[in-house]
């Protein structure tokens, strides 16, 4: 089926649904990002830097399905697979049918480990504060 109307929902093949949220605040999304299967974020948005959607997804070890557009793969670990080109429906589609076989939460999880907790971001700033604070007194 399809959407009529002002549905943001779709059911799909297989009982599976596609379902369009907006805007949530930080207890809704903390909520959907626990119910969700997988995160698709088809980004083309011209100043895309480092989303944070993303990095809040892999941090709930959710599988991510997003474009090779500008910064956004250097967040995923190296030949991640969930990478399309954007604006391309028919990979995105693709990659969502496929979404289970590549058993992806787990190397996200860890890969969120390893580049973008909590301790290590607060680490690099220091590193980074200490290095203007030097720089400024010579």
């Amino acid at each position: 089926g399809g959407a009529e109307g002002g549905d943001r929902r779709w059911e799909m093949e297989k009982g599976a649904c596609v379902e369009l949220v907006g805007f949530l605040n930080s207890v809704q999304k903390k909520s959907a990002l626990e119910e969700a299967d997988c995160l698709v974020f088809p980004t083309f948005y011209e100043s895309e830097a480092q989303p944070l959607v993303l990095l809040e997804a892999m941090s709930a070890g959710l599988p991510v399905i997003t474009t090779s557009w500008r910064g956004v793969p250097e967040i995923l670990p190296e030949g991640y697979c969930g990478v399309v080109t954007p604006r391309s429906a028919a990979e995105f589609a693709q990659e969502i049918l496929r979404v289970n076989e590549h058993q992806l939460s787990d190397k996200l999880r860890a890969h969120f480990n390893r580049h973008f907790d909590t301790k290590k971001h607060l680490c690099a700033l220091l590193v980074l504060l200490l290095g203007e604070a030097t720089r400024a007194q010579v």
